[in-house]
């Protein structure tokens, strides 16, 4: 069964901080930011593994993946 997943992957509260929004493909959620185009990091969910592509040192990226399942009841709170 999934789990909601956030990640803040480089903490440093004197950074710029972005939010990435993650979907899943396979055992991949995938994190991309709409303000840094390049930027990507791959998380596994089964095993740990994590992959990057354009990091800055600057920027600190938090990351959230809601499951198809339970995005409604994270989203719609009416």
């Amino acid at each position: 069964m999934d789990n909601v997943v956030n990640v803040d992957f480089n903490p440093r509260p004197d950074f710029d901080q972005h939010e990435s929004q993650g979907t899943r493909n396979g055992d991949w959620i995938i994190f991309r930011c709409p303000k840094c185009p390049d930027y990507e990091r791959r998380l596994n969910w089964r095993t740990g593994e994590t992959k990057s592509r354009n990091l800055s040192p600057e920027i600190n990226h938090n990351g959230r993946y809601f499951p198809h399942e339970f995005k409604e009841a994270f989203t719609n709170l009416n």
